[in-house]
């Protein structure tokens, strides 16, 4: 098939957040263009993401179809007020029957179905705390530094979309420059408080964020559903050994040559054996906050 070929410099393949971002920008797309069929390959060394869209797709449809489809998707980040990922059960399906029945879009409602079947699963709680269901290890802010992942989400996924933003993180090698929020997905948050050269609560030592990338990213999250596995939570896309303060924590996500669509991605990621071109993160602990470094690529791309 005869396609125009977009090479995305700002999303690397060795970040959570522009795999995130990817998935996002994928689902976008499906949302506002499902006949377009976008699809995605990683080429090259270093690697290197190409988007592959029909022929006549310029870069400014491009962005302005990424942002039709956010912007439509928008209501399926309406958590109700709520701040943090502490549900318990029940109301984890309340919550559930509560916005399927608010959303009338069939589209907007299997993307706010499938956002909430990637934060937890009502049959799964806390070893610790059995009145609260597993959250999703996406999920890395639970109230520290007054910070709230269903807030967080809340903002992100409502805000109106900035076509601007969107091409700098999609087009441009992310500079970290943008005011905003973020969800901690990112190698360049992890910071060590002690190891800083100023205070990081204050503005002029803080380290800016990739508005879009996050703005993609917290689509992307759908992609990453949450299901019991006997009496743990599995998630998509993520890995988990041990228990209580010997659990390690990590994410993995496939990288294929040949060009695919969001679903086919979100098929490797649920094989047992990883396909060959993989990349793992792992999750950290820096204090009392939590973030994400990347091991190494496992393999290289076929």
């Amino acid at each position: 098939m005869v396609s125009a070929e977009h090479r995305l410099e700002g999303l690397s393949s060795d970040s959570l957040l522009a795999w995130l971002a990817t998935l996002g920008l994928l689902q976008a797309l499906r949302v506002s263009q499902p006949g377009w069929r976008a699809l995605v390959s990683w080429a090259g060394m270093p690697l290197h993401l190409t988007l592959h869209v029909p022929p006549n797709v310029t870069q400014a449809a491009l962005l302005a179809a990424t942002a039709a489809g956010l912007r439509r998707v928008a209501p399926a980040f309406e958590f109700d007020g709520r701040k943090g990922l502490d549900y318990g059960p029940t109301e984890f399906r309340a919550e559930v029957k509560r916005i399927s029945d608010a959303i009338t879009d069939p589209v907007v409602r299997d993307i706010a179905l499938r956002l909430r079947g990637a934060l937890a699963c009502d049959l799964i709680v806390k070893r610790d705390d059995p009145e609260t269901v597993e959250p999703t290890p996406f999920c890395l802010m639970f109230g520290q530094g007054h910070q709230y992942f269903l807030e967080r989400m809340a903002a992100v996924g409502r805000s109106e979309p900035d076509e601007s933003a969107l091409a700098r993180a999609l087009f441009k090698p992310w500079q970290y420059d943008d005011d905003g929020l973020s969800f901690r997905w990112d190698p360049s948050e992890d910071r060590r408080y002690a190891l800083q050269a100023g205070d990081p609560s204050k503005s002029k030592h803080k380290i800016g964020t990739v508005a879009g990338g996050n703005r993609l990213a917290v689509l992307g999250l759908a992609s990453h559903a949450a299901v019991p596995i006997t009496r743990r939570l599995g998630v998509v896309g993520s890995w988990s050994r041990g228990f209580g303060r010997t659990r390690t924590v990590g994410y993995r996500w496939p990288l294929p040559g040949r060009p695919m669509e969001v679903a086919a991605l979100e098929r490797l990621m649920c094989l047992e054996a990883p396909p060959a071109s993989t990349v793992e993160a792992r999750r950290l602990s820096n204090g009392k906050f939590m973030s994400v470094g990347v091991a190494p690529p496992q393999t290289s791309n076929r």
